[in-house]
């Protein structure tokens, strides 16, 4: 499964995951989301140590991750 990375326009430090590539799955209550980097085969990176992303993308079709971006400030 290829899953694609989205970010919240209305809410910057929340992520989705889905295998969904428009991610219209995603929830627009905290929509609208926007492509937030390449395409990776599940199982790597950030999937990879968190099984919670894939037990949820099978049980929901998505999961939603808080973050924040690399360059910002702890």
């Amino acid at each position: 499964m290829t899953l694609h990375i989205f970010q919240s326009i209305s809410m910057p430090e929340l992520y989705g995951f889905t295998a969904d590539a428009t991610g219209a799955n995603l929830p627009a209550e905290t929509g609208p989301w926007a492509a937030a980097g390449n395409a990776i085969p599940l199982g790597t990176t950030m999937a990879s140590t968190s099984p919670e992303i894939d037990q949820e993308i099978e049980r929901t079709g998505f999961a939603l991750v808080q973050g924040r971006t690399i360059s910002e400030p702890r």
